[in-house]
């Protein structure tokens, strides 16, 4: 009986996977564009003297500033009842600019700043302003209409440039875009090279890899011992196809086998039931977990197995265990006596 190509498995799952990178870089990109990040960080500088609708105009909506001889007005500005900021005016002659100010931390408003540097966004001036203008007016001995006119139509907010929410946000979407570029960009090399992803990598350490696959994939294609759909038995491997990791192991490289179980609740069939997984430690120290297989299929594997590969270690002892450790450490000390011996050679 055929089983599924290692490769055209993998290419599958790669397609299917490449969905939520793909949604999820989308997604982050789409609000990362409409932050306004050239201004965050490229902040235009503009005279104190210059009419603020010019800078609208150029969109420049985050603007740094030499402010002189600014007086407090008298007025606050709040958010949900919380003091935020204090308003400021500066007059040049036939012209006025407002800013907010980020109040000092328990402290009163200054009533006069000499000079002040002032990063801030330009907003337009709302409704709440026309009680500004008339405080304003009443201590400049003008009328509203005409402090208004001479008034720009914007005003500087310290309070809302790049504040806290918005860094956060930032480096969150940030963090989602990249990161759903690196999978993107991982997902297609899978999908366009199958053969370097984690399982057919990691035969390298049985020989070479390219070959191996090649002789599993014949396996699988004429020669299956046992196909449990998710598991496949051939003469010389055992594949278990996995969404997250492949398994492909060389079954002359198997030392141990185990068999593990655990009492979980099914969602599926919405009651406890029990859980049956593989444990495959092999010769190179590599441990593989074949996870939640009914009872039956393991006794299958394990029947197979114990019949056709009669070497191996079966089953959980002590001694066991303590085989197998030798074994691994023993081929420790001879791949480091290898190395040591290729590193000292002329």
């Amino acid at each position: 009986m055929k089983a599924r190509p290692i490769l055209q498995y993998i290419r599958q799952k790669a397609l299917v996977q490449l969905i939520f990178p793909l949604l999820l870089f989308i997604a982050a990109a789409v609000i990362l564009v409409n932050q306004p990040l050239y201004e965050y960080f490229f902040v235009s500088d503009i005279s104190a003297s210059e009419p603020l609708v010019d800078s609208v105009s150029r969109e420049e909506h985050y603007v740094r500033t030499e402010a002189r001889d600014l007086y407090y007005t008298g007025s606050d500005y709040y958010v949900d009842g919380v003091l935020t900021g204090h308003y400021y005016y500066q007059l040049f002659e036939d012209y006025c600019r407002i800013y907010i100010l980020k109040p000092a931390a328990g402290k009163p408003a200054d009533i006069y700043i000499n000079a002040r540097t002032v990063t801030g966004k330009i907003v337009r001036a709302d409704l709440s302003t026309n009680a500004l203008f008339d405080s304003m007016a009443n201590a400049l001995d003008w009328t509203p209409a005409g402090l208004a006119a001479v008034c720009d139509p914007y005003l500087v907010s310290e309070v809302v440039y790049f504040p806290l929410l918005s860094r956060i946000l930032f480096i969150l979407v940030l963090i989602s875009v990249l990161a759903g570029l690196a999978i993107l960009i991982y997902t297609l090399i899978l999908l366009i090279f199958p053969g370097l992803s984690a399982s057919c990598l990691r035969l390298r350490r049985y020989g070479d890899a390219d070959a191996l696959l090649r002789e599993a994939e014949n396996e699988l294609k004429s020669d299956v011992l046992l196909n449990t759909g998710r598991l496949v038995l051939t003469p010389h491997f055992l594949v278990e196809y996995n969404a997250d990791r492949t398994a492909i192991i060389p079954l002359k490289a198997v030392l141990w086998i185990f068999h593990l179980r655990d009492m979980r609740y099914s969602a599926k069939e919405h009651r406890e039931r029990m859980y049956y997984s593989l444990r495959i430690t092999t010769i190179t120290g590599d441990v593989f977990t074949l996870r939640d297989y009914h009872k039956n299929e393991l006794e299958k594997i394990m029947d197979v197995l114990t019949e056709h590969y009669p070497n191996f270690f079966y089953d959980y002892s002590e001694e066991h265990e303590r085989m197998v450790n030798y074994i691994l450490e023993e081929n420790e000390k001879e791949l480091k006596e290898k190395r040591k011996n290729k590193k000292g050679a002329p």
